[in-house]
């Protein structure tokens, strides 16, 4: 992983402190930072969506690394003060022209997305994964890639999406048990 430019890193420091403030942010830990960042480095998707902004810091990790070769980000929110205060991160760690925030209901702007996309980040409403996936199924590169936050936390919550990619005969998928757990699936 490339060092994170100074002003990045007070973002990200900002908002890590901000999190720890107010409990209705829900950023994912540094350590699942560092993983979502490398995962993008690696694999370099052009388009990446990710489902829940909160304040942008999932969104910061990923956008950085993408940031380097020209990938985009583009990230759902419904909450509209939380899209301000994510808008203001992004702004503030040089990711103006990397990432786009959707203002509104997931499952609404899920069906007027048009594109493929490379890499999908799931941090939502965990009992809406399946249906979210479903909505997005149809976008999906040929070698996709979806991170599904919170598996390791929330796995009830979230049971019927585990079990469906789990058993999908078109995805490999894999808990890795870093941050809060992810299911980290791979179209194939």
């Amino acid at each position: 992983m490339r060092e994170t430019p100074k002003h990045a890193e007070e973002t990200l420091r900002r908002m890590e402190e901000y999190s720890r403030a107010h409990d209705n942010t829900y950023s994912v830990p540094r350590e699942e930072g560092h993983f979502l960042h490398t995962l993008v480095e690696l694999y370099q998707p052009k388009r990446i969506l990710e489902l829940g902004t909160s304040i942008g810091y999932s969104g910061t990790w990923m956008g950085l690394a993408a940031k380097e070769y020209g990938g985009k980000l583009i990230t759902i929110e419904i909450d509209a003060a939380k899209i301000k205060m994510a808008q203001e991160n992004f702004n503030a760690a040089g990711l103006s022209e990397t990432a786009k925030i959707i203002r509104g209901d997931i499952n609404r702007e899920l069906k007027k997305l048009a594109g493929k996309f490379e890499l999908v980040f799931m941090d939502s409403e965990k009992e809406e994964y399946l249906k979210h996936f479903r909505l997005f199924r149809p976008r999906l590169h040929k070698k996709a890639v979806i991170a599904a936050d919170n598996a390791g936390t929330h796995p009830r919550q979230m049971r019927d999406y585990l079990d469906f990619i789990r058993t999908a005969k078109d995805f490999d998928s894999v808990f890795v048990p870093i941050g809060n757990g992810i299911e980290l699936s791979m179209r194939k």
